[in-house]
């Protein structure tokens, strides 16, 4: 059994610019789809962040991101779960209004609240975006999930924003501890501590 797992994708990103997502799809074009195919890898899993702008879209991008990223997984069989990240939100303190589930809820497995998985006998702790209103809900869950790994959108103390700068007032680390990998996305510093791997950004 194999599993790709993407992060920080951010479509729509710099004002919806059409020069920057064609960059973005020259990625999936020629690395990640062929990838997928050459290993034939039938599931996916997006750790947050799949779209940019929290507020709004440019129908445009939306129709690109439909056709050639969304649609393309369906035509290809390929299983596409996806957790929410904090661009993906409208408010910052709540999941409950999102991108991900009005443009592509129905399309895709959209994991709002945080919930454990089974692939192919492979249990996945799945934890969306930790905010005021969902944090006690996230911790108990990040103490008590049964499964050996977990794929979040995290904010942990001291791990690199950008080189050399660590973040200040993030969760701590060691909640993690019983996982034997935490795999993250949100900092796109590629950076691993420990059981904790911060996936980075794939462009």
């Amino acid at each position: 059994m194999k599993i790709a797992i993407i992060n920080d994708t951010h479509f729509g990103a710099r004002g919806d610019s059409q020069l920057f997502f064609n960059y973005f799809m020259k990625f999936f074009d020629d690395v990640f789809f062929p990838y997928l195919k050459e290993n034939n890898i039938k599931t996916v899993i997006h750790a947050g962040d799949l779209m940019d702008r929290r507020k709004f879209v440019n129908f445009s991008i939306l129709n690109q991101v439909r056709n050639k990223f969304i649609q393309r997984l369906k035509d290809e069989n390929i299983e596409f779960h996806c957790i929410l990240g904090n661009h993906d939100v409208y408010y910052r303190n709540t999941n409950e209004v999102n991108s991900v589930r009005e443009l592509f809820g129905t399309d895709i497995h959209l994991y709002e609240r945080p919930k454990v998985i089974d692939i192919n006998g492979l249990n996945i702790a799945l934890l969306p975006w930790v905010n005021k209103e969902n944090h006690d809900e996230c911790v108990d869950f990040i103490k008590t999930a049964a499964a050996p790994i977990l794929i979040g959108h995290l904010e942990l103390e001291g791990y690199e924003v950008m080189r050399g700068v660590g973040f200040q007032g993030g969760m701590d680390a060691k909640l993690f501890d019983r996982y034997e990998r935490v795999l993250s996305g949100h900092f796109h510093c590629r950076q691993e501590k420990d059981n904790i791997y911060y996936l980075g950004n794939p462009y």
